[in-house]
């Protein structure tokens, strides 16, 4: 029912230090057939669409979605938005290699943005959409890395890492800028620090492979016991010179996330154990905001709920369950839930909301929604519009 940013543990087990690796690869990646490379039919012609006529009303345009129409064996996923009305997605070819083709969601223009020689696990844009990370994987325990320039095309950084699994934290305050993750297959790992304009994929000796951007200059992660059985754990932050510290030693938490001058931090609530707090921290680690909904819990883990945070207009969207329970089990619903940032509001967009992944535009108004964001979720009317639809 639940996957992407999904598994993290809510009461207590005994965790070696594979199945540490397991969770928080569960928990932090999200997977949309990265593991299938399905083959696909002939590549199909890229041929630019007529624009909308201008006698149609705006309002009647801007809520206009032209669907890509694709076979199940071309649809790996789409990846994210490039502007308000433009995303990414991957498509699979007959050979087993994937592009990267650009689509404009009302008047249905394809263009070419990559073609590759090897299949497509995943990809990345940057917050200001200037570049996209492509993960190609020649064999499985190898990761090809590029950093290509959207706008020119230019291929600007390709490396090739050993790597049975991947993960990559785009800075939000200088977008030259990534932390990589390298998972091999016995659990180990390397983190690195890739810039872009110098070219320089560094590595990194940190005790956490699972890190998030405090600031330009740090970083922040759970500090996990490998060995150890942990529920929750404190934070530590890392710094550029290779020292770290302890971040609020006397709290603990299962997640987090952070974005440009934002740090989420999900807790078990202490006096009710079928809630999370949800804490909002700026990034001096002060506490701005506190919530506390009711969270699913899985087979020895709990579910994080689907979010996004649109940092244009520091609002934060997300789907919580209207009660706690397993998720097995679980039929009750869901709400598409807003978060003025600014004030602290919250907001229900929707009601009875299907329960998958979300993606936002920098506009506010649309998200990429689904396991494989292949629908529209309309934010000031609550529609779903299908921006996929697949066929045989």
């Amino acid at each position: 029912m639940l996957g992407g940013r999904e598994k993290v543990i809510v009461k207590k087990i005994h965790i070696r230090l594979s199945s540490v690796f397991i969770f928080m690869i569960t928990l932090l990646l999200f997977v949309s057939g990265c593991q299938n490379h399905p083959i696909s039919s002939m590549h199909e012609k890229m041929i630019d669409k007529p624009p909308l006529k201008k006698s149609f009303p705006k309002e009647i345009i801007d809520d206009f979605i032209k669907p890509i129409s694709l076979t199940e064996k071309q649809f790996q996923s789409v990846i994210g938005f490039t502007n308000d009305r433009k995303v990414i997605y991957i498509q699979n070819n007959d050979d087993t290699s994937s592009d990267l083709i650009s689509y404009q969601i009302q008047e249905g223009e394809k263009k070419l943005l990559f073609e590759g020689n090897d299949p497509i696990v995943n990809a990345e844009i940057s917050p200001n959409g200037e570049y996209i990370l492509i993960h190609t994987s020649p064999t499985f325990d190898k990761a090809d890395l590029l950093i290509m320039n959207l706008k020119t095309k230019e291929i600007l950084f390709e490396e090739t890492i050993p790597s049975y699994e991947l993960m990559y934290e785009w800075s939000p305050y200088n977008h030259n800028e990534l932390i990589i993750t390298s998972f091999y297959e016995d659990f180990s790992y390397q983190v690195y620090l890739l810039d872009i304009s110098r070219k320089e994929l560094k590595a990194l000796s940190l005790s956490q492979p699972f890190i998030k951007w405090k600031s330009e200059g740090d970083w922040i992660a759970i500090n996990w016991e490998m060995d150890n059985p942990e529920t929750e754990a404190s934070l530590i932050q890392f710094f550029s010179d290779g020292s770290s510290t302890t971040i609020h030693s006397d709290r603990q938490y299962y997640y987090i996330d952070s974005w440009n001058g934002w740090i989420m931090a999900l807790s078990i609530n202490k006096q009710d154990v079928t809630k999370t707090d949800v804490i909002f921290y700026n990034q001096e680690f002060e506490q701005v905001y506190k919530y506390t909904i009711p969270h699913l819990n899985a087979y020895s883990s709990i579910a994080v709920f689907h979010y996004d945070l649109v940092e244009a207009k520091d609002t934060f969207y997300y789907i919580r369950p209207k009660e706690s329970g397993e998720v097995d089990t679980y039929t009750g619903s869901f709400q598409l839930v807003v978060v003025d940032l600014k004030n602290g509001e919250e907001k229900i967009v929707k009601e009875d909301i299907p329960n998958a992944p979300i993606s936002c535009n920098n506009d506010g108004d649309m998200c990429l929604f689904g396991y494989r964001f292949e629908q529209i979720l309309k934010l000031n009317t609550g529609d779903i519009d299908p921006l996929v639809t697949v066929h045989e």
